[in-house]
Protein backbone atom coordinates (compact mmCIF):
# COMPACT_ATOMS: atom_id res chain seq x y z
CA UNK A 1 0.00 0.00 0.00
CA UNK A 2 1.46 3.36 -1.03
CA UNK A 3 0.74 5.99 1.56
CA UNK A 4 1.73 8.89 -0.71
CA UNK A 5 -0.21 8.22 -3.89
CA UNK A 6 -2.02 11.51 -3.33
CA UNK A 7 1.29 13.37 -3.77
CA UNK A 8 1.99 11.62 -7.07
CA UNK A 9 -1.51 12.38 -8.22
CA UNK A 10 -1.00 16.01 -7.22
CA UNK A 11 2.13 16.29 -9.41
CA UNK A 12 0.31 14.77 -12.37
CA UNK A 13 -2.67 17.05 -11.85
CA UNK A 14 -0.40 20.07 -11.32
CA UNK A 15 1.24 19.58 -14.70
CA UNK A 16 -2.13 19.34 -16.42
CA UNK A 17 -3.57 22.23 -14.44
CA UNK A 18 -0.51 24.37 -15.18
CA UNK A 19 -0.85 23.74 -18.90
CA UNK A 20 -4.55 24.54 -18.76
CA UNK A 21 -3.94 27.68 -16.70
CA UNK A 22 -1.24 28.96 -19.07
CA UNK A 23 -3.42 28.33 -22.10
CA UNK A 24 -6.39 29.83 -20.30
CA UNK A 25 -4.40 32.86 -19.24
CA UNK A 26 -3.24 33.44 -22.81
CA UNK A 27 -6.76 33.10 -24.11
CA UNK A 28 -8.12 35.49 -21.50
CA UNK A 29 -5.39 38.03 -22.33
CA UNK A 30 -6.05 37.76 -26.05
CA UNK A 31 -9.79 38.02 -25.47
CA UNK A 32 -9.27 41.10 -23.28
CA UNK A 33 -7.17 42.78 -25.96
CA UNK A 34 -9.76 41.84 -28.59
CA UNK A 35 -12.52 43.38 -26.47
CA UNK A 36 -10.38 46.51 -26.04
CA UNK A 37 -9.96 46.77 -29.80
CA UNK A 38 -13.71 46.34 -30.34
CA UNK A 39 -14.38 48.97 -27.68
CA UNK A 40 -12.02 51.42 -29.36
CA UNK A 41 -13.53 50.66 -32.71
CA UNK A 42 -16.95 51.25 -31.22
CA UNK A 43 -15.83 54.62 -29.96
CA UNK A 44 -14.40 55.31 -33.37
CA UNK A 45 -17.68 54.34 -34.98
CA UNK A 46 -19.52 56.77 -32.76
CA UNK A 47 -17.05 59.43 -33.96
CA UNK A 48 -18.27 61.21 -37.11
CA UNK A 49 -14.86 60.71 -38.70
CA UNK A 50 -15.70 57.01 -38.92
CA UNK A 51 -19.05 57.42 -40.71
CA UNK A 52 -18.25 60.40 -43.00
CA UNK A 53 -14.93 61.19 -44.58
CA UNK A 54 -13.85 64.79 -43.82
CA UNK A 55 -13.29 65.38 -47.55
CA UNK A 56 -16.92 64.64 -48.39
CA UNK A 57 -18.18 67.16 -45.84
CA UNK A 58 -15.80 69.89 -47.07
CA UNK A 59 -16.78 69.10 -50.64
CA UNK A 60 -20.50 69.37 -49.79
CA UNK A 61 -20.03 72.79 -48.17
CA UNK A 62 -17.82 73.95 -51.06
CA UNK A 63 -20.45 72.74 -53.50
CA UNK A 64 -23.07 74.68 -51.55
CA UNK A 65 -21.08 77.90 -51.98
CA UNK A 66 -20.51 77.31 -55.67
CA UNK A 67 -24.21 76.59 -56.32
CA UNK A 68 -25.18 79.70 -54.39
CA UNK A 69 -22.73 81.85 -56.38
CA UNK A 70 -23.98 80.40 -59.67
CA UNK A 71 -27.61 81.13 -58.77
CA UNK A 72 -26.58 84.68 -57.85
CA UNK A 73 -24.90 85.16 -61.20
CA UNK A 74 -27.93 83.80 -63.06
CA UNK A 75 -30.33 86.04 -61.24
CA UNK A 76 -28.03 89.07 -61.71
CA UNK A 77 -28.19 88.68 -65.52
CA UNK A 78 -31.95 88.15 -65.62
CA UNK A 79 -33.65 88.56 -68.01
CA UNK A 80 -31.20 89.52 -70.71
CA UNK A 81 -28.81 86.64 -70.64
CA UNK A 82 -30.37 84.01 -68.37
CA UNK A 83 -32.93 81.43 -69.30
CA UNK A 84 -35.74 80.54 -66.96
CA UNK A 85 -35.15 76.78 -67.34
CA UNK A 86 -31.55 77.12 -66.29
CA UNK A 87 -32.55 79.24 -63.28
CA UNK A 88 -35.15 76.67 -62.22
CA UNK A 89 -32.55 73.92 -62.56
CA UNK A 90 -30.11 75.95 -60.47
CA UNK A 91 -32.76 76.40 -57.78
CA UNK A 92 -33.14 72.60 -57.62
CA UNK A 93 -29.37 72.00 -57.52
CA UNK A 94 -28.93 74.45 -54.71
CA UNK A 95 -31.83 72.90 -52.80
CA UNK A 96 -30.20 69.49 -53.25
CA UNK A 97 -26.83 70.78 -52.00
CA UNK A 98 -28.49 72.24 -48.93
CA UNK A 99 -30.12 68.84 -48.13
CA UNK A 100 -26.75 67.07 -48.55
CA UNK A 101 -25.11 69.44 -46.07
CA UNK A 102 -28.02 69.14 -43.63
CA UNK A 103 -27.91 65.35 -43.86
CA UNK A 104 -24.20 65.22 -43.07
CA UNK A 105 -24.59 67.67 -40.20
CA UNK A 106 -27.01 65.22 -38.53
CA UNK A 107 -24.19 62.66 -38.22
CA UNK A 108 -21.16 64.87 -38.14
CA UNK A 109 -21.38 68.14 -36.16
CA UNK A 110 -19.83 71.21 -37.69
CA UNK A 111 -17.21 73.31 -36.01
CA UNK A 112 -18.31 75.63 -33.17
CA UNK A 113 -20.72 78.45 -34.35
CA UNK A 114 -20.98 76.85 -37.81
CA UNK A 115 -24.45 75.54 -37.05
CA UNK A 116 -25.60 79.10 -36.25
CA UNK A 117 -24.24 80.35 -39.54
CA UNK A 118 -25.79 77.41 -41.37
CA UNK A 119 -29.07 78.31 -39.73
CA UNK A 120 -28.71 81.91 -41.06
CA UNK A 121 -27.95 80.52 -44.48
CA UNK A 122 -31.05 78.28 -44.36
CA UNK A 123 -33.26 81.17 -43.20
CA UNK A 124 -32.02 83.36 -46.03
CA UNK A 125 -32.61 80.56 -48.50
CA UNK A 126 -36.18 80.16 -47.35
CA UNK A 127 -36.74 83.87 -48.08
CA UNK A 128 -35.17 83.49 -51.51
CA UNK A 129 -37.36 80.46 -52.25
CA UNK A 130 -40.50 82.48 -51.63
CA UNK A 131 -39.69 84.52 -54.78
CA UNK A 132 -39.05 81.49 -56.96
CA UNK A 133 -42.52 81.45 -58.56
CA UNK A 134 -42.38 85.17 -59.34
CA UNK A 135 -38.88 84.81 -60.77
CA UNK A 136 -39.94 81.97 -63.03
CA UNK A 137 -43.01 83.97 -64.17
CA UNK A 138 -40.81 87.04 -64.59
CA UNK A 139 -43.25 88.99 -62.55
CA UNK A 140 -40.85 89.90 -59.76
CA UNK A 141 -40.13 93.55 -59.11
CA UNK A 142 -36.73 94.85 -60.02
CA UNK A 143 -35.97 95.95 -56.47
CA UNK A 144 -36.90 92.52 -55.07
CA UNK A 145 -34.61 90.87 -57.60
CA UNK A 146 -31.78 93.15 -56.49
CA UNK A 147 -32.46 92.27 -52.88
CA UNK A 148 -32.52 88.54 -53.69
CA UNK A 149 -29.21 88.86 -55.50
CA UNK A 150 -27.72 90.59 -52.49
CA UNK A 151 -29.10 87.87 -50.21
CA UNK A 152 -27.51 85.20 -52.37
CA UNK A 153 -24.25 87.07 -52.15
CA UNK A 154 -24.52 87.05 -48.36
CA UNK A 155 -25.40 83.36 -48.42
CA UNK A 156 -22.34 82.68 -50.61
CA UNK A 157 -20.17 84.49 -48.05
CA UNK A 158 -21.76 82.48 -45.21
CA UNK A 159 -21.04 79.24 -47.10
CA UNK A 160 -17.43 80.31 -47.59
CA UNK A 161 -17.09 81.16 -43.89
CA UNK A 162 -18.52 77.73 -42.93
CA UNK A 163 -16.18 76.10 -45.41
CA UNK A 164 -13.13 77.92 -44.01
CA UNK A 165 -13.98 77.18 -40.37
CA UNK A 166 -14.68 73.53 -41.03
CA UNK A 167 -11.52 73.07 -43.05
CA UNK A 168 -9.51 74.25 -40.06
CA UNK A 169 -11.69 72.26 -37.66
CA UNK A 170 -11.33 69.16 -39.81
CA UNK A 171 -7.56 69.50 -39.83
CA UNK A 172 -7.51 69.76 -36.03
CA UNK A 173 -9.75 66.71 -35.68
CA UNK A 174 -7.63 64.69 -38.10
CA UNK A 175 -4.52 65.61 -36.12
CA UNK A 176 -6.24 64.62 -32.81
CA UNK A 177 -7.44 61.37 -34.37
CA UNK A 178 -3.93 60.53 -35.55
CA UNK A 179 -2.57 61.17 -32.03
CA UNK A 180 -5.33 59.03 -30.53
CA UNK A 181 -4.57 56.15 -32.86
CA UNK A 182 -0.86 56.34 -32.09
CA UNK A 183 -1.62 56.22 -28.37
CA UNK A 184 -3.95 53.30 -28.94
CA UNK A 185 -1.19 51.40 -30.72
CA UNK A 186 1.17 52.11 -27.81
CA UNK A 187 -1.46 50.88 -25.28
CA UNK A 188 -2.07 47.70 -27.27
CA UNK A 189 1.63 46.97 -27.61
CA UNK A 190 2.14 47.58 -23.89
CA UNK A 191 -0.83 45.33 -23.07
CA UNK A 192 0.61 42.51 -25.18
CA UNK A 193 4.06 42.93 -23.64
CA UNK A 194 2.61 42.99 -20.12
CA UNK A 195 0.48 39.92 -20.84
CA UNK A 196 3.49 38.10 -22.22
CA UNK A 197 5.58 38.98 -19.16
CA UNK A 198 2.78 37.86 -16.83
CA UNK A 199 2.48 34.55 -18.66
CA UNK A 200 6.26 34.05 -18.47
CA UNK A 201 6.32 34.85 -14.74
CA UNK A 202 3.35 32.58 -14.11
CA UNK A 203 5.00 29.75 -16.03
CA UNK A 204 8.24 30.20 -14.07
CA UNK A 205 6.33 30.08 -10.79
CA UNK A 206 4.47 26.94 -11.82
CA UNK A 207 7.66 25.27 -13.05
CA UNK A 208 9.40 26.10 -9.78
CA UNK A 209 6.41 24.78 -7.83
CA UNK A 210 6.47 21.56 -9.84
CA UNK A 211 10.20 21.17 -9.21
CA UNK A 212 9.69 21.66 -5.47
CA UNK A 213 6.85 19.15 -5.49
CA UNK A 214 8.97 16.68 -7.41
CA UNK A 215 11.72 17.03 -4.82
CA UNK A 216 9.17 16.53 -2.06
CA UNK A 217 7.74 13.51 -3.89
CA UNK A 218 11.21 12.02 -4.27
CA UNK A 219 11.82 12.46 -0.53
CA UNK A 220 8.41 10.95 0.22
CA UNK A 221 9.10 8.01 -2.08
CA UNK A 222 12.41 7.41 -0.35
CA UNK A 223 10.73 7.66 3.04
CA UNK A 224 7.92 5.35 1.88
CA UNK A 225 10.35 2.74 0.63
CA UNK A 226 12.30 2.93 3.87
CA UNK A 227 9.24 2.56 6.06
CA UNK A 228 7.89 -0.14 3.76
CA UNK A 229 11.04 -2.15 4.39
CA UNK A 230 10.75 -1.51 8.11
CA UNK A 231 7.11 -2.66 8.08
CA UNK A 232 7.83 -5.76 6.02
CA UNK A 233 10.80 -6.75 8.21
CA UNK A 234 9.07 -6.01 11.52
CA UNK A 235 8.81 -8.81 14.07
CA UNK A 236 5.16 -7.94 14.71
CA UNK A 237 2.30 -8.47 12.34
CA UNK A 238 0.71 -5.25 11.10
CA UNK A 239 -2.65 -4.53 9.60
CA UNK A 240 -4.64 -1.38 8.89
CA UNK A 241 -8.44 -1.44 9.11
CA UNK A 242 -10.94 1.04 7.69
CA UNK A 243 -14.14 2.17 9.39
CA UNK A 244 -15.91 -1.05 8.32
CA UNK A 245 -13.13 -3.28 9.79
CA UNK A 246 -11.89 -4.21 6.32
CA UNK A 247 -8.17 -4.88 5.97
CA UNK A 248 -6.66 -2.26 3.64
CA UNK A 249 -3.03 -3.13 4.43
CA UNK A 250 -1.25 -6.18 5.88
CA UNK A 251 2.45 -6.96 6.11
CA UNK A 252 4.08 -10.25 5.15
CA UNK A 253 4.77 -11.19 8.79
CA UNK A 254 1.08 -11.38 9.67
CA UNK A 255 0.04 -13.06 6.42
CA UNK A 256 2.71 -15.74 6.94
CA UNK A 257 1.49 -16.29 10.51
CA UNK A 258 -2.04 -16.82 9.23
CA UNK A 259 -0.67 -18.90 6.33
CA UNK A 260 -2.52 -16.71 3.81
CA UNK A 261 -1.35 -14.41 1.02
CA UNK A 262 -1.52 -10.64 1.29
CA UNK A 263 -3.99 -10.55 -1.59
CA UNK A 264 -6.30 -12.99 0.18
CA UNK A 265 -6.31 -10.87 3.33
CA UNK A 266 -6.84 -7.49 1.66
CA UNK A 267 -10.47 -6.26 1.77
CA UNK A 268 -11.38 -9.15 4.11
CA UNK A 269 -13.34 -8.25 7.22
CA UNK A 270 -11.13 -8.61 10.30
CA UNK A 271 -14.11 -9.78 12.37
CA UNK A 272 -14.37 -12.86 10.13
CA UNK A 273 -10.78 -13.83 10.97
CA UNK A 274 -11.56 -14.12 14.68
CA UNK A 275 -11.57 -17.69 15.96
CA UNK A 276 -14.93 -17.23 17.71
CA UNK A 277 -17.90 -14.89 17.83
CA UNK A 278 -16.80 -13.90 21.31
CA UNK A 279 -13.44 -12.64 20.00
CA UNK A 280 -15.20 -10.86 17.12
CA UNK A 281 -17.38 -9.06 19.66
CA UNK A 282 -14.32 -8.13 21.74
CA UNK A 283 -12.51 -6.74 18.67
CA UNK A 284 -15.52 -4.68 17.57
CA UNK A 285 -16.25 -3.37 21.07
CA UNK A 286 -12.65 -2.39 21.76
CA UNK A 287 -12.21 -0.60 18.42
CA UNK A 288 -15.46 1.32 18.88
CA UNK A 289 -14.09 2.66 22.18
CA UNK A 290 -10.81 3.69 20.55
CA UNK A 291 -10.07 7.42 20.15
CA UNK A 292 -7.18 9.53 18.86
CA UNK A 293 -5.78 10.29 22.32
CA UNK A 294 -5.03 6.78 23.51
CA UNK A 295 -4.33 3.29 22.25
CA UNK A 296 -6.17 0.10 23.18
CA UNK A 297 -4.49 -3.27 23.76
CA UNK A 298 -6.02 -6.71 24.29
CA UNK A 299 -5.54 -10.41 23.55
CA UNK A 300 -7.51 -12.01 20.76
CA UNK A 301 -7.71 -15.31 18.94
CA UNK A 302 -7.49 -15.46 15.13
CA UNK A 303 -7.75 -18.48 12.88
CA UNK A 304 -5.40 -19.35 10.05
CA UNK A 305 -6.40 -20.76 6.67
CA UNK A 306 -6.92 -24.23 8.21
CA UNK A 307 -9.02 -22.99 11.12
CA UNK A 308 -6.26 -23.40 13.71
CA UNK A 309 -6.48 -20.84 16.51
CA UNK A 310 -3.58 -18.43 16.99
CA UNK A 311 -3.32 -15.99 19.88
CA UNK A 312 -2.19 -12.38 19.34
CA UNK A 313 -1.58 -9.41 21.59
CA UNK A 314 -3.09 -6.49 19.64
CA UNK A 315 -2.12 -2.85 20.18
CA UNK A 316 -4.42 -0.45 18.30
CA UNK A 317 -4.09 3.25 17.50
CA UNK A 318 -5.94 5.68 15.25
CA UNK A 319 -4.10 7.00 12.18
CA UNK A 320 -5.04 9.52 9.48
CA UNK A 321 -2.79 8.99 6.45
CA UNK A 322 -4.24 11.65 4.16
CA UNK A 323 -5.25 14.31 6.68
CA UNK A 324 -8.93 13.99 5.75
CA UNK A 325 -10.18 12.75 9.09
CA UNK A 326 -10.67 9.21 7.75
CA UNK A 327 -11.06 6.58 10.47
CA UNK A 328 -8.22 4.06 10.10
CA UNK A 329 -6.94 1.70 12.78
CA UNK A 330 -3.28 0.70 12.82
CA UNK A 331 -2.77 -2.55 14.76
CA UNK A 332 0.45 -4.24 15.85
CA UNK A 333 -0.18 -7.97 16.37
CA UNK A 334 2.34 -9.93 18.44
CA UNK A 335 2.06 -13.71 18.25
CA UNK A 336 1.57 -14.99 21.81
CA UNK A 337 0.28 -18.45 20.89
CA UNK A 338 3.22 -20.26 22.52
CA UNK A 339 2.97 -18.09 25.61
CA UNK A 340 -0.78 -18.74 25.81
CA UNK A 341 -0.19 -22.49 25.60
CA UNK A 342 2.38 -22.24 28.38
CA UNK A 343 -0.02 -20.13 30.45
CA UNK A 344 -2.81 -22.64 29.90
CA UNK A 345 -0.54 -25.52 30.87
CA UNK A 346 0.63 -23.59 33.92
CA UNK A 347 -2.96 -22.78 34.82
CA UNK A 348 -3.93 -26.44 34.47
CA UNK A 349 -0.94 -27.45 36.57
CA UNK A 350 -1.87 -24.92 39.24
CA UNK A 351 -5.44 -26.15 39.20
CA UNK A 352 -4.17 -29.70 39.62
CA UNK A 353 -1.93 -28.64 42.49
CA UNK A 354 -4.77 -26.69 44.05
CA UNK A 355 -7.05 -29.67 43.65
CA UNK A 356 -4.42 -31.97 45.14
CA UNK A 357 -3.89 -29.57 48.02
CA UNK A 358 -7.59 -29.16 48.74
CA UNK A 359 -9.14 -32.50 47.77
CA UNK A 360 -8.63 -36.02 48.98
CA UNK A 361 -7.07 -38.17 46.28
CA UNK A 362 -8.95 -41.31 47.21
CA UNK A 363 -12.48 -40.01 47.78
CA UNK A 364 -12.31 -36.98 45.46
CA UNK A 365 -13.98 -34.73 48.03
CA UNK A 366 -12.47 -31.87 50.03
CA UNK A 367 -9.72 -32.78 52.51
CA UNK A 368 -9.26 -31.60 56.08
CA UNK A 369 -6.99 -28.70 55.09
CA UNK A 370 -9.58 -27.20 52.75
CA UNK A 371 -12.32 -27.84 55.32
CA UNK A 372 -10.44 -25.91 57.98
CA UNK A 373 -9.95 -22.89 55.66
CA UNK A 374 -13.55 -22.95 54.45
CA UNK A 375 -14.97 -23.50 57.93
CA UNK A 376 -13.13 -20.46 59.31
CA UNK A 377 -14.54 -18.17 56.60
CA UNK A 378 -18.02 -19.66 56.97
CA UNK A 379 -17.91 -19.29 60.76
CA UNK A 380 -16.89 -15.60 60.51
CA UNK A 381 -19.66 -14.88 58.03
CA UNK A 382 -22.23 -16.61 60.25
CA UNK A 383 -21.06 -14.63 63.28
CA UNK A 384 -21.26 -11.38 61.34
CA UNK A 385 -24.69 -12.06 59.80
CA UNK A 386 -26.03 -13.99 62.80
CA UNK A 387 -27.33 -16.87 60.74
CA UNK A 388 -27.63 -20.48 61.95
CA UNK A 389 -24.95 -23.06 61.19
CA UNK A 390 -24.94 -26.84 61.44
CA UNK A 391 -22.05 -29.33 61.42
CA UNK A 392 -21.84 -33.12 61.46
CA UNK A 393 -18.86 -35.37 62.25
CA UNK A 394 -19.32 -38.80 60.61
CA UNK A 395 -17.55 -42.10 61.35
CA UNK A 396 -17.92 -45.46 59.53
CA UNK A 397 -18.83 -48.09 62.09
CA UNK A 398 -16.16 -50.77 62.61
CA UNK A 399 -14.23 -49.76 59.50
CA UNK A 400 -10.93 -51.15 60.85
CA UNK A 401 -12.50 -54.60 61.06
CA UNK A 402 -13.86 -54.07 57.49
CA UNK A 403 -10.38 -53.21 56.26
CA UNK A 404 -8.84 -56.24 58.00
CA UNK A 405 -11.47 -58.61 56.65
CA UNK A 406 -11.98 -57.33 53.08
CA UNK A 407 -8.50 -55.94 52.48
CA UNK A 408 -7.22 -52.41 51.95
CA UNK A 409 -8.17 -52.30 48.28
CA UNK A 410 -11.79 -53.09 49.05
CA UNK A 411 -11.55 -50.69 52.00
CA UNK A 412 -10.55 -47.89 49.63
CA UNK A 413 -13.51 -48.71 47.38
CA UNK A 414 -15.81 -48.61 50.39
CA UNK A 415 -14.42 -45.23 51.48
CA UNK A 416 -15.02 -43.82 47.98
CA UNK A 417 -18.62 -45.10 47.87
CA UNK A 418 -19.44 -43.69 51.31
CA UNK A 419 -17.77 -40.36 50.40
CA UNK A 420 -20.00 -40.04 47.33
CA UNK A 421 -23.13 -40.51 49.46
CA UNK A 422 -21.92 -37.95 52.00
CA UNK A 423 -20.96 -35.52 49.20
CA UNK A 424 -24.45 -35.86 47.70
CA UNK A 425 -25.88 -34.66 51.01
CA UNK A 426 -24.13 -31.29 50.49
CA UNK A 427 -26.56 -30.21 47.81
CA UNK A 428 -26.66 -26.46 48.31
CA UNK A 429 -24.08 -24.02 46.95
CA UNK A 430 -22.33 -23.28 50.24
CA UNK A 431 -22.59 -26.78 51.78
CA UNK A 432 -19.33 -28.71 52.12
CA UNK A 433 -18.49 -32.40 52.49
CA UNK A 434 -14.88 -33.32 53.43
CA UNK A 435 -12.78 -36.27 54.54
CA UNK A 436 -11.68 -35.43 58.05
CA UNK A 437 -9.24 -38.30 58.45
CA UNK A 438 -9.16 -42.12 58.04
CA UNK A 439 -12.75 -43.26 58.05
CA UNK A 440 -14.05 -39.92 59.44
CA UNK A 441 -15.92 -37.34 57.38
CA UNK A 442 -17.43 -33.93 58.12
CA UNK A 443 -20.42 -32.03 56.74
CA UNK A 444 -20.78 -28.23 57.06
CA UNK A 445 -24.19 -26.60 56.48
CA UNK A 446 -24.25 -22.79 56.57
CA UNK A 447 -27.64 -21.14 57.20
CA UNK A 448 -29.15 -24.43 58.38
CA UNK A 449 -31.32 -24.80 61.47
CA UNK A 450 -31.50 -27.79 63.84
CA UNK A 451 -34.62 -29.35 62.22
CA UNK A 452 -33.14 -28.94 58.75
CA UNK A 453 -29.89 -30.58 59.89
CA UNK A 454 -31.81 -33.54 61.29
CA UNK A 455 -33.60 -34.06 57.97
CA UNK A 456 -30.30 -33.96 56.04
CA UNK A 457 -28.66 -36.47 58.36
CA UNK A 458 -31.60 -38.85 58.27
CA UNK A 459 -31.69 -38.69 54.43
CA UNK A 460 -27.97 -39.41 54.40
CA UNK A 461 -28.43 -42.58 56.47
CA UNK A 462 -31.30 -43.69 54.26
CA UNK A 463 -29.27 -43.18 51.06
CA UNK A 464 -26.40 -45.22 52.46
CA UNK A 465 -28.79 -47.99 53.50
CA UNK A 466 -30.07 -48.20 49.91
CA UNK A 467 -26.56 -49.02 48.70
CA UNK A 468 -26.48 -52.12 50.96
CA UNK A 469 -22.71 -52.18 51.28
CA UNK A 470 -21.84 -55.53 52.89
CA UNK A 471 -19.99 -55.54 56.26
CA UNK A 472 -19.96 -59.00 57.87
CA UNK A 473 -17.62 -57.92 60.66
CA UNK A 474 -20.04 -55.26 61.98
CA UNK A 475 -21.79 -56.00 65.26
CA UNK A 476 -24.58 -53.60 64.36
CA UNK A 477 -25.79 -55.30 61.16
CA UNK A 478 -24.28 -56.91 58.07
CA UNK A 479 -24.14 -53.57 56.20
CA UNK A 480 -21.97 -50.45 56.33
CA UNK A 481 -23.47 -47.97 58.82
CA UNK A 482 -22.57 -44.52 60.11
CA UNK A 483 -22.39 -42.85 63.49
CA UNK A 484 -22.87 -39.08 63.45
CA UNK A 485 -22.33 -36.24 65.87
CA UNK A 486 -24.42 -33.23 64.88
CA UNK A 487 -24.26 -29.71 66.35
CA UNK A 488 -26.45 -26.72 65.42
CA UNK A 489 -26.84 -23.13 66.57
CA UNK A 490 -26.17 -19.48 65.83
CA UNK A 491 -22.46 -18.61 66.09
CA UNK A 492 -21.41 -15.77 68.37
CA UNK A 493 -18.29 -14.35 69.96
CA UNK A 494 -18.84 -16.38 73.12
CA UNK A 495 -17.79 -19.62 71.40
CA UNK A 496 -15.26 -20.58 68.74
CA UNK A 497 -15.13 -22.96 65.81
CA UNK A 498 -12.80 -25.25 67.75
CA UNK A 499 -15.34 -25.47 70.55
CA UNK A 500 -18.09 -26.36 68.07
CA UNK A 501 -15.90 -29.10 66.55
CA UNK A 502 -15.17 -30.42 70.02
CA UNK A 503 -18.89 -30.40 70.75
CA UNK A 504 -19.56 -32.34 67.53
CA UNK A 505 -16.91 -34.89 68.54
CA UNK A 506 -18.67 -35.25 71.86
CA UNK A 507 -21.99 -35.86 70.08
CA UNK A 508 -20.28 -38.48 67.88
CA UNK A 509 -18.93 -40.20 70.97
CA UNK A 510 -22.47 -40.34 72.35
CA UNK A 511 -23.73 -42.01 69.17
CA UNK A 512 -21.04 -44.65 69.40
CA UNK A 513 -21.76 -45.30 73.08
CA UNK A 514 -25.45 -45.57 72.33
CA UNK A 515 -24.94 -48.47 69.90
CA UNK A 516 -23.77 -46.78 66.67
CA UNK A 517 -25.76 -46.46 63.39
CA UNK A 518 -27.40 -43.28 64.70
CA UNK A 519 -26.82 -39.57 65.20
CA UNK A 520 -26.73 -37.44 68.34
CA UNK A 521 -27.51 -33.73 68.18
CA UNK A 522 -26.26 -31.00 70.48
CA UNK A 523 -26.81 -27.26 70.40
CA UNK A 524 -24.26 -24.49 70.94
Amino acid sequence: MALYNSEKTWIFKTKNISTILIAGFGLVTSFSVFILILFVRRIDKDNPFYNFAPGETIHAIDQLGRETLKLQVLLASLPEKSELGEIEKQFDLLESSIRVVQNQVRYYPLSPNSEVELSRYTSDWMLVQQYKPEILRQSIARQDLVNITKDLGEMEKIANIILFKNQRYMQQQQKASAIFKKRLVIVLVFAYILSFLLVVIFCLVIIQSIKERQKTLAALNFSEERYQKIVENAEEGIWILDAEYKIIFVNSKLSSKLRMSNEALLNQNALELCSSEEFAGVLKEQLEQLDYEKSVSFDIGLQDCEGQELWFYVNNTFVDFYGKGDRHVLSLLTDITERKHIEEELKAANERLTHQANFDELTQIANRRYFNLYAIKTWKRAVQDQIPLSLALIDIDFFKKYNDYYGHLQGDICLFQVAQVISAAAQREHDLAARYGGEEFVLLFPNTTKPEAMIIVENLQNELARLKLEHRMSTVQDLITLSLGVVSGIPNDACSLEQVLSLADEALYQSKNNGRNQYSLLEF
